[in-house]
C-alpha cells in the first residue's frame, strides 16, 4: 500500500467519525436526516442506523481497495467531507438562529401540540419533541430558560423528565382569559404517580399563542389509565 493509499484510507475513516458525531448532534437538535437511505435505516434507532450505514460505507470502501480503485476512495472523501460540511452547517443554523419561533392559531392548540411532541420526544429522531417545544416557546419564556442547549437540559431535568414519555396524560380545563391563558396537565410516571404541570400561554404580538412558561404542581389525584 502506498503512502497515497494510506492517507485517503486514514482519511476516509476519519470522516466517518466525524459524519457520526455531527448527525448525532445534529439528531439532538432536532435536525432530520437529508439521505433517504439513511432514514430508511434509523427506522430502527439512530444509533443502529448510523452503524449500519458507516458499515455499508466500509464495505464499499474495502471493495474500491480490494480491486485496486483505490481513486474512487478520494472520490468517496470528498462526498463524505461536503456530508460533514453540510451537517455542521445544519448545527450552527439551529444554535444560531435566534427568530424560528412557532405560534398556534388557538391557546389550547400550542399545549397540544407540546405535550404530544414531548410525549414522543424521540419520534422520528431523539430530540425533536423538545425542540418542537423550544419553538414554540414564547420570547419571555426563552429569556428565562436561555439558548436551546440549556432548554435542552432544562427540559430533561427531574422535573420536567416525566413528560418525555409515552405514559397516559390528561388535559385538564383551559382557562382563557384575554390575551392569556392556562392549562392543567396530569402525566402518569414511576407505575403510577402522577406529576401535574400547569401551561401558561400567551398572544404573541405579531399573532398567534406561545408557551410562556411551564410550571411544576404538586401531585394529587389518582393514577392516570
Amino acid at each position: 500500500m502506498s503512502s497515497d493509499e494510506r492517507g485517503w484510507i486514514s482519511v476516509f475513516l476519519y470522516l466517518q467519525i466525524l459524519d457520526v458525531l455531527s448527525t448525532l448532534i445534529g439528531f439532538s437538535l432536532g435536525n432530520t436526516e437529508a439521505s433517504p437511505f439513511v432514514r430508511l435505516l434509523i427506522r430502527w434507532g439512530p444509533a443502529t442506523g448510523l452503524v449500519l450505514s458507516k458499515l455499508v460505507a466500509i464495505g464499499l470502501a474495502a471493495v474500491c481497495y480490494a480491486f485496486k480503485r483505490t481513486a474512487l476512495i478520494r472520490l468517496i472523501n470528498y462526498w463524505y467531507a461536503a456530508l460533514v460540511i453540510w451537517n455542521l452547517y445544519t448545527v450552527l443554523a439551529v444554535l444560531t438562529a435566534a427568530d424560528s419561533p412557532k405560534r398556534a392559531a388557538e391557546p389550547g392548540e400550542v399545549i397540544q401540540t407540546v405535550t404530544a411532541a414531548l410525549r414522543h420526544n424521540n419520534s422520528p429522531i431523539p430530540n425533536a419533541g423538545i425542540f418542537t417545544a423550544f419553538q414554540f416557546a414564547s420570547p419571555a419564556n426563552l429569556t428565562v430558560t436561555g439558548p436551546y442547549g440549556h432548554f435542552l437540559g432544562l427540559v430533561k431535568s427531574a422535573d420536567f423528565a416525566p413528560m418525555l414519555h409515552e405514559e397516559p396524560q390528561e388535559l385538564g380545563r383551559l382557562e382563557v382569559r384575554g390575551d392569556h391563558a392556562e392549562q392543567i396537565v396530569r402525566v402518569s410516571h414511576d407505575g403510577g404517580s402522577v406529576a401535574r404541570y400547569k401551561f401558561d400561554v400567551q398572544r404573541q404580538t405579531g399573532g398567534g399563542w406561545a408557551v410562556d412558561g411551564v410550571s411544576l404542581l404538586p401531585s394529587d389525584g389518582p393514577a392516570l389509565h
